[in-house]
């Protein structure tokens, strides 16, 4: 009687050590996951100046690529 307690103790002790490792092993796995999926939110940038900048140069195109434009889109250039 005493060896078939001793057996099921030694199983359950095998059977909760193999638990405790596979914990462990998915704990590392989803800190991988988790490191590798999250988002990294960055500001955005102001971007006020520089449409401004864009908008009060007034392009020179060559006198070529505004026929092409007048030709192909009946567009005023």
């Amino acid at each position: 009687m005493s060896d078939e307690i001793e057996f099921l103790m030694h199983q359950h002790q095998q059977q909760t050590e193999f638990q405790r490792k596979q914990r462990q092993v998915r704990d590392r796995e989803n800190v991988v996951l988790e490191r590798q999926t999250t988002t990294k939110h960055t500001t955005i940038p102001n971007m006020t100046d520089a449409m401004k900048q864009v908008r009060s140069v007034s392009p020179d195109y060559p006198e070529e690529y505004k026929d092409f434009i007048r030709r192909t889109s009946g567009r005023p250039v």
